[in-house]
This record gives C-alpha cells, structure tokens and sequence, in this order.
C-alpha cells in the first residue's frame, strides 16, 4: 500500500519534502469543476510536489450539463496529462444536480479521445452509487475505482490506515476491489497539516503506470524511431506506446546489457490495457548482450514496463526501437 494525499484550494500552503519524508507518496490537486471553475492552485502545486518527488494527479469534479465542454475546460487548464493521475471526481454537491451515468461516460469517452486513453481513476464512493444514482450497473469499465469510507478521529497516515478494515476495498457494481480509498479527512502529516488521505493498493511502478508517466529514478530518452534508458538494479522503466505523430506502435525490437563491462540482461516485460485492468501479457526476456530481441505489441497495449531482474552489479543500458501503424 501507498499513502497519498489529496488538495484543492481549500488547504493551505505545503512543504512537498516534508510530506515525502513522512511517507507520503503521491498528491492529486483538484484543477477544474464544471464548464468555468479553476484551481488557482493547481499548477504551482502538482510543480512543487513533482519537485519534491511525488507522483502527482489532477482532478476535475463532474457536474451533469455539457460533459464535452467540461472535458475540453479540463485539458484547456492542465494541458498535457501525460505523467499525472487523472481523477474523475463524481459524487454529490449540494446545490447542483447529481451527474448521470451517461454524463460520466461521456466524460471518460471524449477524455480517452482526447489523449489517447490516458488512464482515468473514477471516484464513485458506494454511498453515492447507491443512495443518490440508484444503484446502476455497467460503470466499471470507466476506470479504476477510488473509493472512501472515513475513520473516525485524527491522527498519522499510518496509525489510521491500521483502522480500516479489509471489507472498506471491496467494489460495487462490476468494480470487485477498489484501486484507491480515501479514508480520513483528518489526517496530520507534516509539512501539510490537516488533509484527506488516501491509500492506493498497488506498487510505486503501478502507480507511475496509472499517471502514464515514466519512472522518475532513471533517464528515458524518445528519438525519432526508438526509446531508450538506464536501469539500476531492482529498477523499472514505464513507457508509453501511444501518442506517438504517426500511429501507435505496433513492434519492438529490444536490446540490452550492462553498461561498461558488458554482459546479458534479464527483463521483464509487461504489457498493460487501460481497457483491461490487470496484466494484458507478462513474460521475462533474456537478452544477450548486443543482441536483439522482437516482440509484436497486442491491439490494445497502452503502456510497457522493463522491469530489470539480474542480479548482477552495475547499470543495464536498453533500447527499444519501434515501428507504428
């Protein structure tokens, strides 16, 4: 499990470095609401949190007319979305009439079209699911799914993630489990005071994974027609196979070996679908060293992670080269 925090205008300023030190290890602002509404604070914060080393997120809150127009206000405010968590923020607001079903998936639909299926975490706690949109079925393939039930009292992060029970993950609809929990609005952390925290059931690289983003510890460079990085040991590099200018990318030749000395390297390398949460193929590449090694990306792939698996000292280089279709 990963701690997490969540922001808006309403906090007060942060020390990012101090929060990290206290576990903290991502931080989702919110940056738009409806057609017209802006986080002033949005930008500043996701650039100092990023700085300090967390994997950050933006978050828009769905209001029910135009979900077109709020996809569009959306990207116009935070630009590119490629390395944030993206949060659909869908629940009830006093004042204002509950999103639908179909606004949501409206929302989703023209957010993927607009930047070639960036993930979408879709807040939708049970409690709104079923006292305020009725119970309706078919929303699970919006995204994953960030719940939230609160303990009571105040305290650490840690010390009040150890009073959730196990049942507060178990999805609704067709979501089985749920990805995030927001568990507390009482949460102390240093450096931040008072604020909502959050518990993501996952590793650090599916978390980079789920903002589409890369590993921050390693260099990965794109040229014309390969990517390529650095991998210590232990190491993973996430990488993106889509908004690339002339199509998606369709086969991979890799290659890599320890750096100075040379040898062999041994990867895993993972195939993910925002489509179909889970694996969408996994399997350990043995590569020689200097040598080649082809694979055919399946339809849907949206990003792949080289997981490095040797043991030996030092650093492997790799490289994929690409074409697309």
């Amino acid at each position: 499990m990963l701690f997490g925090i969540d922001t808006s205008h309403h906090n007060g300023e942060m020390d990012y470095a101090r929060a990290r030190g206290e576990g903290v290890a991502f931080m989702v602002n919110k940056a738009t609401e409806g057609t017209t509404f802006v986080d002033t604070t949005c930008s500043r914060r996701v650039a100092a949190a990023r700085a300090a080393g967390l994997v950050v997120g933006v978050y828009h809150w769905l209001h029910q007319a135009d979900p077109v127009g709020q996809v569009h206000h959306f990207l116009d405010t935070v630009g590119s979305v490629r390395g944030l968590l993206v949060q659909l923020d869908w629940e009830h607001e006093i004042g204002f009439a509950d999103a639908s079903p179909s606004t949501a998936r409206t929302w989703v639909n023209m957010f993927r079209a607009e930047t070639g299926n960036h993930p979408v975490l879709i807040y939708n706690p049970g409690w709104f699911w079923r006292d305020y949109l009725g119970s309706p079925g078919g929303l699970s393939d919006l995204g994953p799914l960030w719940e939230s039930h609160y303990v009571t009292g105040s305290g650490t992060l840690g010390g009040l993630a150890a009073r959730v029970p196990a049942s507060w993950w178990n999805g609704h609809d067709g979501w089985t489990r749920a990805k995030m929990l927001q568990y507390t609005d009482d949460a102390t952390v240093a450096g931040v005071g008072k604020i909502d925290g959050n518990m993501f059931d996952g590793t650090y690289g599916e978390l980079v994974v789920l903002s589409g983003g890369m590993t921050p510890s390693e260099s990965v460079r794109r040229d014309e027609d390969m990517i390529s990085g650095q991998l210590a040991k232990g190491e993973q590099a996430v990488v993106p196979m889509y908004d690339f200018d002339d199509g998606r990318v369709q086969h991979l030749a890799l290659t890599a070996g320890l750096l100075g000395d040379g040898g062999p390297a041994v990867l895993r390398f993972v195939e993910h679908s925002w489509k179909t949460p889970g694996w969408r193929g996994e399997h350990a590449v043995d590569v020689p060293d200097g040598a080649f090694v082809n694979l055919t990306l399946q339809e849907d792939t949206d990003i792949v992670t080289l997981q490095r698996l040797d043991e030996a000292d030092g650093v492997v280089g790799w490289v994929l080269a690409y074409d697309t279709k």
